[in-house]
């Protein structure tokens, strides 16, 4: 229950709901890229991809 009061839970993203009396949390919808914290190049992601096939 500590952990609750970190401040990075402060920035909840849009596409979580968090209830902290319950301690659970939900997906509610799809996450958008700038929520994303990796660097992720798609175009070679889609290369990596197309080879396979």
């Amino acid at each position: 229950e500590t952990n609750l009061e970190f401040p990075g839970l402060a920035n909840i993203p849009p596409h979580l709901e968090l209830e902290k009396s319950k301690l659970t949390a939900k997906v509610v919808g799809k996450c958008e890229r700038e929520w994303v914290a990796l660097e992720i190049n798609e175009l070679l992601v889609v290369e990596y991809y197309s080879r396979k096939v």
